[in-house]
């Protein structure tokens, strides 16, 4: 179970990735040229955050069920504090991931409600690129 649901999260972030770059240039595309906000741009929203919340949702299994390295983590935490690994995993992944998720979440809440204002499309490309270096920070270890 623990070996299944860690490859399709390995494997998932990239879906993730590549459909928000998508969403993000045709956003941007849209916001530049002043074009309406279409169905197949819903559409392609609606994809992103099923894939972003199924990729929470297979995380925190991961978190807080079936991952070994997370349950010898919990047991000890303090310790796992001054490991600069053990924490990246139990802190740092974490927040982040979730943040990243809140961020993609309003940016399409703004989206859906108010499609046709140029200035919401700017906030709605603003938070997408914020999802984007966040995800791809912490997914691809840029900083590290």
């Amino acid at each position: 179970m623990y070996e299944v649901l860690l490859n399709l999260h390995s494997w998932l972030r990239w879906f993730v990735l590549g459909l928000a770059i998508i969403v993000i240039y045709q956003n941007y595309n849209g916001w530049k040229s002043v074009k309406v906000y279409t169905n197949q741009d819903k559409k392609l929203n609606t994809y992103l955050m099923i894939l972003l919340h199924s990729q929470l949702v297979i995380g925190l299994l991961l978190y807080f069920g079936v991952s070994p390295i997370m349950k010898d983590i919990l047991s000890d935490f303090g310790a796992s504090m001054k490991n600069s690994s053990l924490r990246f995993w139990s802190i740092e992944h974490l927040f982040g991931m979730v943040l990243a998720i809140i961020i993609a979440q309003i940016g399409a809440s703004k989206a859906k409600n108010n499609y046709r204002c140029p200035k919401i499309q700017n906030r709605v490309c603003l938070f997408q690129h914020c999802l984007v270096f966040n995800f791809a920070d912490d997914s691809l270890g840029f900083l590290e």
